[in-house]
């Protein structure tokens, strides 16, 4: 799967994720890919330089085989015309060639390394057979070592450590997120609408202040015209309950209309006219801003989920991922 994705995509960046992500399903560490399809002139190049590489494996692989047979096991080097020219250099050359980072630059001497690294060597002339159909009579990875370093390129890589939930099986908990933020604050708030819900809001509890008082006025009215006393005293518990529920209107009356003013003068400093968040806020750095689509802000019920792609400001790994211009 590694060679494949390679062969066909240019890997732009690896995110690893802690072992609890996935936690009920498996206990296995895992990470997120991302990853752009290969342009054909790009696979075109790929298969040059795996066509050389596995050209110059198999040829090493022939010439080990016969160093061994000469200086291990004793045979004739002129047995075999692809190293009876070969000097000591050139020799030890190719072994350096072919063992790569398995051997040391210090290292001397033909039979020395063919003895030290012989189970390394062993293990490089192996051809995966289950790639055979994909990759050829090769050892893929001594192949895709080479291929690799010719096509290198950078990688974003990082590592979360909390990916905002932390899920068991008696519960689910909301922890930090280490991969992105979300806006809280939303991109676009339908401000007017906001504020004419709060006017209908307002006006209706006006009117009904209005029709109370007039209604107040009408049982006094009534009251100082009745001489019967039960009919009195009637009317005065009327009219006393009217003075409550009046009273209890006007307070919310009061607190619409500070609240109202409040989210006008808020949604003037954050949002433009058309109701968009002015730029200079588009991080979501602001707390007073944040704070008002919190659970206990005027405008929670209006919060964004919606993923937070920040324009300058670095804060979570995607931050950072996007910094990077990883698809440049």
């Amino acid at each position: 799967m590694r060679l494949f994705i390679f062969k066909y995509f240019n890997v732009r960046a690896v995110v690893s994720l802690p072992t609890l992500t996935f936690e009920d399903y498996t206990s296995t560490k895992t990470s997120l890919l991302f990853a752009s399809k290969k342009s054909k002139s790009q696979l075109e190049e790929w298969n040059k330089l795996w066509n050389k590489y596995s050209n110059e494996w198999s040829l090493l692989k022939t010439r080990v085989e016969n160093y061994r047979k000469v200086f291990i096991e004793g045979e004739k080097k002129d047995k075999y015309p692809s190293i009876k020219d070969h000097s000591e250099e050139t020799i030890i050359t190719n072994l350096k060639r072919y063992l790569k980072d398995y051997v040391n630059e210090e290292e001397a001497g033909i039979k020395d390394i063919l003895i030290k690294y012989s189970s390394e060597i062993d293990t490089i002339s192996k051809i995966d057979n289950d790639m055979v159909d994909y990759f050829g009579y090769v050892n893929v990875w001594w192949v895709f070592g080479e291929v690799s370093e010719k096509q290198d390129y950078s990688i974003f890589m990082a590592e979360a450590d909390n990916v905002g939930y932390k899920k068991t099986k008696a519960q689910y908990l909301i922890m930090p997120n280490d991969l992105y933020d979300v806006e809280k604050a939303p991109n676009q708030l339908d401000v007017e609408g906001i504020l004419s819900e709060y006017d209908k809001a307002i006006a209706k509890k006006k009117e009904a202040i209005v029709n109370n008082k007039m209604n107040f006025l009408k049982l006094e009215e009534n009251k100082l015209e009745t001489s019967d006393k039960n009919a009195k005293e009637r009317l005065e518990r009327k009219i006393e309950k009217i003075k409550s529920v009046t009273q209890k209107l006007e307070d919310e009356l009061k607190e619409e209309e500070v609240q109202r003013n409040k989210i006008a003068k808020f949604t003037s400093k954050y949002y433009d006219k058309d109701g968009y968040l002015k730029r200079q806020y588009t991080d979501r750095t602001d707390s007073e801003l944040l704070n008002e689509f919190e659970e206990n802000g005027m405008l929670y019920v209006y919060k964004s989920g919606d993923v937070l792609i920040r324009e300058s400001e670095k804060s979570k790994i995607l931050d950072f991922m996007r910094g990077a211009k990883i698809w440049e």
